[in-house]
C-alpha cells in the first residue's frame, strides 16, 4: 500500500510538472530569467523576439483558458484596477498613431513636410509612427509578462518557482560579471568590451541597467534568506531550539543564499552606478522596513539579519565602491549634460502638455529642443518620468504611473493582511522602490530584460498579496 501510494505521488507530481499548464509557464519562466543574455535584449530584434514568445505563450494561455474551467486563476473583477489604466495608456497609443485626429493635435511638422513637398500629408500627433507602434508593442508585452506572472504566480508553488528561478539567475549573471571584471578578461559574452570598461555590467551593455538587475535580484535572495530563517523559528520551541535550528540550515544550506547576496551586492557595487547603488540600496531599505509590518515581524534575527546586511553593503561600498562614492561627491560633465537635457525636455512638455509628442519618439522630438552647443545627441531623458509626459502628456504619464501604482498598492495590502506568503509582495514593493527611484536618474527600466523581469515581479507580488482562502 505503501509503494502504491508513493508511486501516485510520483504520477500527480509529474502531472503538475507536465502537465498543460506547465506547457506555458516552463517555457515562460526560460524566457524571463535568459532575457539578459543578449546584452539586455536592448537590440531590435532580441526585444521583438520577447514580443513573439510572449504573444505566443499568451495564446497558448488562452486556449488553455477556454477548455480548463479552473482558468483563469484570477478573474477580470479583481483586475480591472490594472487593466483600464494599461489598456487606456495602449488606446492613447493608438490615437498618437491614427491619421484621423484633429489637425490641431497633429505634429506641426506633418504641415511643414507636406508644404515642402508640395502634397498634403497625413498628420498625426506622433511625428513617427513606427517608433511609437514600436512602444506600444512593447507596452502590450510587458502587460503580458504581468498577466503571465499574475495567473501562474497564484500557485504559491509556482510563485516560489519564480522567485527562486530569479535569484539563481541574479546570482548567476553576478558572478559571472565579477569574474570577466576580476580577470580582466574585458568580455561581455564573446563580444570585446568597448564602454564601461572598470565596470561590472556582467551580460548588459549598459552598467546603469545591470546594477538595476542586480538590486532586483538581491532583493529575491534576501527576502528567501529572510524568509527561510523565520520558518526555523517559532513560540513554543524556545531560544536555544531557534538558535539550533537557525545555524543548522545555515551550515547545511543557508550558506548558498548568503553567498548570492555576498555576490549580488559586491556586483551592484563595483558596477560603479550612482544612481543604481543609491537605488538597490533604497529597495534593500525599503525590504527590511517592510518585514517589520508583516507576518515576519517576529521571526528569529531577524533584527541581526537587517543590521547585518546593511553593515555588508555598507562594507561593500567602503572597500570596493571608491569609484561610485567619487562620482557621487563630485558633478562631473555627464550631469552637467542631463541637466540641460532635463531643462529642455520640460520645455517640450510644455509645448505638448495634454496630448503628448508621442511615444517612443524621445531622440527624435528632443533634436528640436536641444541647443545648439550641445554636441552629444540625446537618445534618452534619463528621467523616465519627464520622458513619459513628453511622449504621452500630462495625462498619458499619470496613467502609466497608475499602471504601476495600483499593483504597488495593491501589494502593500497583502502585506499588512497575509499571514503566509507575504514575501512575495514584499519583495515586490521593495523593487517598486528600487526601479521607482532609480527611474528619476535614468532609463533603466526602459531597458527590456529589466521591464521583463520586473513586470514579473509586479505579477507575482499582486498574485500572492490575496488571501489563499477560496
Amino acid at each position: 500500500m505503501t509503494g502504491m501510494l508513493l508511486s501516485y505521488n510520483k504520477i500527480q507530481s509529474a502531472g503538475v510538472l507536465l502537465g498543460p499548464s506547465s506547457m506555458i509557464f516552463w517555457p515562460f519562466l526560460a524566457m524571463v530569467v535568459l532575457v539578459p543574455i543578449p546584452l539586455g535584449s536592448i537590440y531590435p530584434w532580441s526585444s521583438t523576439l520577447i514580443s513573439v514568445i510572449t504573444g505566443l505563450l499568451l495564446l497558448g494561455w488562452t486556449v488553455q483558458a477556454i477548455f480548463d474551467p479552473s482558468q483563469p486563476a484570477i478573474g477580470l473583477k479583481r483586475c480591472w484596477p490594472f487593466i483600464v489604466p494599461f489598456a487606456l495608456v495602449a488606446t492613447w497609443i493608438c490615437i498618437q498613431i491614427a491619421p484621423w485626429t484633429p489637425e490641431s493635435w497633429h505634429h506641426p511638422l506633418w504641415k511643414t513636410a507636406g508644404d515642402v513637398l508640395g502634397q498634403q500629408l497625413p498628420g498625426r500627433i506622433t511625428l513617427d509612427a513606427h517608433e511609437s507602434a514600436t512602444g506600444l508593442m512593447r507596452l502590450l508585452t510587458y502587460g503580458g509578462i504581468f498577466w503571465l506572472a499574475l495567473q501562474y504566480g497564484r500557485d504559491a508553488k509556482n510563485a516560489r518557482r519564480m522567485i527562486v528561478a530569479l535569484a539563481i539567475a541574479g546570482t548567476v549573471y553576478a558572478i559571472y560579471g565579477l569574474a570577466m571584471e576580476l580577470s580582466g578578461a574585458n568580455l561581455i559574452l564573446w563580444y570585446e568590451k568597448e564602454f564601461y570598461i572598470g565596470s561590472v555590467t556582467s551580460v548588459f551593455h549598459y552598467k546603469n541597467s545591470y546594477a538595476t538587475y542586480a538590486a532586483m535580484g538581491l532583493l529575491c535572495v534576501l527576502g528567501l534568506l529572510m524568509e527561510a530563517v523565520a520558518r526555523r523559528g517559532g513560540r513554543n520551541i524556545g531560544k536555544v531550539e531557534t538558535r539550533r535550528r537557525v545555524f543548522t540550515w545555515l551550515a547545511e544550506e543557508g550558506w548558498i543564499p548568503v553567498l548570492g547576496v555576498i555576490a549580488l551586492a559586491s556586483a551592484l557595487v563595483l558596477s560603479n552606478s550612482r544612481a543604481g547603488v543609491l537605488s538597490g540600496g533604497i529597495g534593500v531599505i525599503v525590504l527590511l522596513i517592510l518585514l517589520r509590518f508583516s507576518h515576519m515581524k517576529n521571526a528569529p534575527y531577524l533584527l541581526f539579519i537587517s543590521a547585518s546586511s546593511l553593515l555588508a553593503i555598507i562594507m561593500f561600498f567602503v572597500i570596493g565602491g571608491e569609484t561610485v562614492w567619487d562620482r557621487i561627491t563630485s558633478i562631473d560633465l555627464n550631469w552637467n549634460i542631463r541637466l540641460i537635457i532635463y531643462d529642455n525636455t520640460l520645455k517640450a512638455i510644455k509645448d505638448a502638455f495634454w496630448g503628448g509628442l508621442g511615444s517612443g519618439t524621445f531622440e527624435q522630438t528632443f533634436l528640436f529642443y536641444q541647443p545648439d552647443d550641445m554636441r552629444q545627441r540625446a537618445l534618452r531623458a534619463h528621467n523616465t518620468y519627464l520622458e513619459n509626459a513628453m511622449e504621452l502628456g500630462f495625462f498619458g504619464s499619470l496613467l502609466m504611473c497608475a499602471m504601476i501604482a495600483f499593483p504597488a498598492l495593491r501589494c502593500a495590502k497583502g502585506i499588512w493582511h497575509r499571514r503566509q506568503h507575504a514575501i512575495y509582495p514584499t519583495i515586490t514593493l521593495a523593487a517598486v522602490a528600487a526601479i521607482g527611484s532609480h527611474a528619476m536618474l535614468d532609463f533603466t527600466i526602459q531597458v527590456p530584460a529589466v521591464a521583463v523581469t520586473f513586470f514579473t515581479l509586479l505579477g507575482i507580488g499582486c498574485a500572492q498579496s490575496w488571501s489563499s482562502r477560496p
